[in-house]
């Protein structure tokens, strides 16, 4: 990572999220092949393997972001926190980030 995007990182608890972000695409060859390999029930015999994979994925997508937004941050900030630490996140008081 170049110096200047890496005194942008706050801590190595941002540096782990970025690393994990780019996980699936790291071992994409792994699942790859099963994706195109097995059909998800009921879409596949629908729309087609590759499009049933999309729509599937599409829901998954769709239902996750839903989560996020019935989560209030403010009641329980553990809920929405990616990276175990103190609750305050990457940048806020306690979390190690910069002052401002």
């Amino acid at each position: 990572m170049p110096d200047a995007a890496r005194q942008k990182i706050p801590n190595a608890a941002t540096d782990f999220v970025f690393a994990a972000i780019g996980t699936p695409y790291t071992i994409k060859f792994l699942w790859a092949p099963l994706v195109d390999a097995l059909d998800v029930p009921m879409l596949s015999a629908w729309l087609g393997r590759r499009r049933g994979w999309l729509l599937f994925s599409q829901v998954l997508l769709m239902a996750a972001i839903a989560l996020l937004a019935l989560c209030d941050p403010a009641a329980a900030p553990a809920q929405l926190q990616t990276v175990p630490g103190d609750g305050a996140g990457a940048g806020g008081p306690g979390g190690g980030g910069p002052a401002a």
